[in-house]
């Protein structure tokens, strides 16, 4: 707050920080702290008054990989992901991490803090959306996961961030499948975040000519996917005939309908890559 000081509270362990969630009321937990300087604009950065930083914590900075899945604990800087390298991530991710800032932001820039904030989805949204992540979430010594697109929902549904009952994103975790077409966009200026700022995935897996799976997925200070209308390709053949691209444009256009009203910037910007994208297949 503007005037007042803010109080910073370290954790050596995930338990301490999941007490310090639970008995300091207001206490918000906090990785790079990038989050609170997008769209400041004042001379005074304004802050919570208690903070809880996450960085130290040995647990939330692991790196773990399987057959299926690689799994990112919530503090693992975007530097940190993207030096595993791009055959050993998804490359949607690869390429939308990459579009974060520079390397100096990047360093920073933790992957539980980039998806933690509801009143805007950063570059990680799009693509963690598109390929099913999963958030461990943890909440005193209640353990769940949840896919991140409830996630997102659920947090939209809250009245405010601050009335959402105290809790703690500790992993990330990713299916790591192959992808036949794999498309990232982005609007608005490189580099920084603003009011034109969005993010488009596409995804496509086939088999002998016929699409097998879809993936759609859209963030910005709003959010899409939707498996409804990813159903109404499956099973089509390729190419795409142009009246086969019609159609889906136009279902497209109904099932966005809320999240992107017609006319908007971003509602262009999203038709002009699914058009795009489609036509990769046609």
């Amino acid at each position: 707050m503007s005037g007042k000081d803010s109080s910073v509270f370290f954790s050596n362990s995930l338990q301490e920080a999941l007490a310090s969630l639970k008995n300091i009321p207001g206490i918000r937990p906090v990785g790079g702290c990038l989050g609170f300087i997008y769209g400041n604009l004042d001379r005074v950065l304004h802050l919570p008054e208690r903070l809880l930083t996450l960085n130290g914590i040995p647990e939330l900075t692991a790196i773990n990989k399987t057959e299926r899945h690689i799994e990112f604990g919530a503090a693992v800087t975007i530097r940190s992901i993207l030096n595993l390298g791009e055959k050993n991530i998804p490359p949607v991710l690869y390429r939308a991490l990459k579009s974060i800032g520079n390397p100096s932001v990047r360093a920073l820039v933790t992957i539980g803090g980039n998806l933690a904030p509801v009143h805007f989805h950063y570059a990680a949204s799009a693509p963690l959306l598109a390929l099913d992540a999963k958030l461990e979430i943890r909440q005193g010594t209640e353990t769940r996961m949840v896919s991140l697109n409830h996630y997102f929902s659920a947090a939209h549904g809250s009245a405010s961030e601050e009335s959402r009952t105290p809790e703690l994103i500790t992993k990330v975790r990713v299916p790591t499948d192959g992808w036949d077409v794999s498309i990232f966009r982005r609007t608005g200026k490189p580099g920084m975040i603003t009011e034109d700022t969005g993010f488009f995935v596409f995804l496509v897996k086939t088999q002998k000519n016929i699409l097998s799976d879809l993936r759609v997925a859209w963030a910005s200070d709003c959010f899409f996917r939707n498996r409804e209308f990813e159903n109404l390709t499956i099973g089509k053949t390729l190419p795409l005939s142009e009246r086969e691209i019609d159609s889906l444009l136009n279902r497209a256009g109904e099932y966005t309908a809320a999240e992107l009203p017609a006319g908007s910037y971003k509602h262009r910007c999203f038709f002009n890559y699914l058009e795009s994208a489609f036509r990769v297949l046609s």
